[in-house]
């Protein structure tokens, strides 16, 4: 069995993105795990939003999500990608089989 918990790193506003009503570090995400105990191989079920705390009614200014599947020591697993549809996004990514019990 592995354990996943969620730690989000947003770095702040990448050079030459810019948005009006935006300030570095305003953007707020928060990622929905369908469960927090998987099985490795099976499919790992998510939903994020995105929202730009400087200015709750505009959207935010960043357009893709970036995972990694880290263990306890920050040795990354697996990366992906997720396009952002306006504010939020869902998907699933299926975990590497050979993925070992622990805490990821």
């Amino acid at each position: 069995m592995l354990l996943l918990s969620v730690v989000i790193i947003i770095s702040g506003q990448l050079a030459g993105q810019t948005s009006a009503g935006f300030s570095p570090g305003s953007e707020r995400a928060y990622v929905h795990l369908e469960k927090l105990v998987c099985v490795a191989g099976e499919p790992l079920r998510y939903k994020v939003y995105l929202l730009n705390g400087a200015s709750p009614d505009s959207a935010p200014c960043s357009k893709i999500m970036y995972f990694s599947l880290t263990d306890v020591y920050n040795k990354v697993y697996a990366s992906w990608r997720l396009n952002l549809a306006l504010h939020s996004a869902s998907g699933r990514y299926v975990l590497p089989a050979e993925l070992k019990a622990g805490t990821y």
